[in-house]
């Protein structure tokens, strides 16, 4: 049985890869800068949070992760791919300016950022039971290893660099209002993801309903998996 991606034309088939290289791109600059940067401990720092909460805030990725990739499969399935990156994508938004907010709630900034990167948590493992269903879709077998090669070293190249301006012109003691300016910018670059994958031309078969039951019986008594 032939694989949707061979049904799609040539242009098509360009159009749905350009595409999904930018809707990373758009989205990389939220994982990084709560994963791999300082931006995040710096901002807790200026708003005189605690320790405890600091660390607590960077366990809270793969605490929720752990939690919801079994419900976001099945909400995706339930409800289709666009609609749940498009829910991804504003809690993503969402969980950004709430942090960028957090000033505003004086002694509760803290937690208030706490909260935002709560959001924003919730909204990457929807993304991840997504965008493999996109990728299923728009690439051919022997192409996914070039795809995913080219994006993670362009994903680390634009990131690396955007990251180590925005630290340049930040200084030594930088403002809050800076902090927050990347942090709101950040969000609304999220929302470029939806805007990329709503271009994509996705398998539109209807999907069976899945016994969750079976699948997870499946899935446990599955050695490689």
């Amino acid at each position: 049985m032939a694989c949707f991606a061979e049904t799609l034309t040539a242009a098509e088939h360009k159009r749905g890869i350009r595409y999904a290289y930018v809707s990373t791109w758009f989205g990389c600059f939220a994982d990084v800068m709560l994963d791999s940067t300082a931006l995040v401990i710096i901002y807790f720092t200026l708003l005189k949070a605690g320790n405890s909460l600091i660390m607590f805030s960077s366990a809270l990725s793969g605490l929720v992760s752990t939690l919801m990739l079994l419900p976001a499969s099945f909400f995706v399935i339930r409800f289709g791919v666009k609609n749940m990156v498009g829910v991804s994508c504003c809690l993503a938004c969402a969980g950004y300016l709430i942090m960028s907010l957090a000033p505003l709630f004086g002694s509760f900034a803290p937690q208030v950022v706490l909260a935002g990167i709560f959001v924003f948590c919730l909204s990457r493992p929807i993304w991840s039971a997504a965008w493999y269903p996109v990728l299923t879709d728009i690439l051919l077998p022997q192409e996914r290893a070039g795809f995913l090669g080219k994006m993670r070293f362009s994903y680390t190249a634009i990131t690396g660099t955007v990251f180590y301006l925005i630290g340049q012109f930040m200084g030594k003691e930088p403002p809050v209002w800076y902090l927050q300016a990347a942090m709101a910018a950040t969000g609304i670059f999220a929302l470029g993801r939806y805007y990329c994958i709503s271009k994509i031309k996705l398998s539109d078969e209807k999907r069976e309903k899945t016994d969750i039951k079976k699948a997870f019986s499946i899935s446990v008594h599955n050695a490689p998996l």
